[in-house]
């Protein structure tokens, strides 16, 4: 066990959200239970610490319920919907937009992971549930397909 405060948290963005919330929100009754919790995993594992996107979505729930500009069923509603999913897949777009023009930027194809790795590990989640052996079949059977083509079709084939 380390001998460190426990309301310190090794990601600099965990803390900058907590201290700007701190000073700028009315109320972060939320944020502070958050802070409880990983208080008591930090006890357990030190290395179990409230995430970026935790902490971000507490700070938002927070903001939301706390801010005036809503009433509490509004507030309810619009976490109802995944309005916190929607913030979550916008933050990680613009990283994985980075990701591609980074890539761009130095010339570097797409990866790419091999097939095979994929396969054998859907073949362990699945367990003889034929899904992995379809999926497979599937991919040898378009083995001409482009990459995009060949994504798209097994995406199609998993949501379906």
């Amino acid at each position: 066990m380390t001998n460190r405060s426990w309301n310190w948290n090794p990601d600099l963005r965990v803390e900058l959200v907590r201290e700007y919330v701190r000073k700028h929100f009315p109320s972060h009754s939320l944020l502070d239970y958050a802070l409880a919790v990983e208080k008591v995993t930090t006890e357990k594992k030190d290395t179990l610490t409230l995430n970026v996107d935790g902490c971000i979505a507490v700070s938002f729930v927070d903001m939301l319920r706390d801010s005036g500009a809503f009433a509490r069923e509004e507030v309810d509603e619009y976490i109802k919907i995944g309005t916190l999913n929607g913030l979550f897949v916008l933050s990680h777009s613009i990283g994985f937009i980075d990701h591609h023009f980074g890539q761009k930027r130095h010339r570097a194809p797409l990866y790419r992971h091999p097939a095979d790795d994929i396969f054998s590990l859907t073949r362990l989640a699945y367990r003889g549930s034929g899904v992995a052996l379809g999926i497979r079949k599937y991919w040898e059977a378009n083995r001409k397909r482009t990459y995009q083509q060949k994504n798209r079709c097994l995406m199609l084939l998993c949501y379906s």
